[in-house]
């Protein structure tokens, strides 16, 4: 995959999160996102397990390195959402009159 595709995709999809604010929209966000993601992963891993594979190409080691940020600022902001809808809802219940 070109590098400036997947720093495309990091650069739309990653401030989506920001704009969640209930489950409806997180447990979409999780599956919309969520799978391709798993799917790239997972032919990354299977792709690189082959005897034959070998990683010729000098941008390879970026797209891998945004994959992993891209990864890890995913998970974030999905548990930060369920942290923070969850605290709502909590807060909300708590102080109602």
């Amino acid at each position: 995959m070109d590098i400036l595709i997947i720093f495309g995709i990091v650069l739309f999809v990653t401030p989506l999160i920001l704009l969640i604010q209930s489950w409806k929209a997180l447990l979409a966000y999780v599956l919309i996102i969520g799978f391709p993601l798993t799917w790239l992963w997972i032919n990354h891993f299977y792709v690189t397990s082959q005897p034959d594979y070998v990683a010729s190409n000098p941008g390879s080691g970026l797209g891998y390195l945004l994959m992993w940020g891209f990864t890890f600022f995913f998970v974030l902001g999905i548990t930060l959402s369920i942290l923070s809808i969850g605290l709502y809802k909590m807060i909300r219940y708590r102080y109602r009159r």
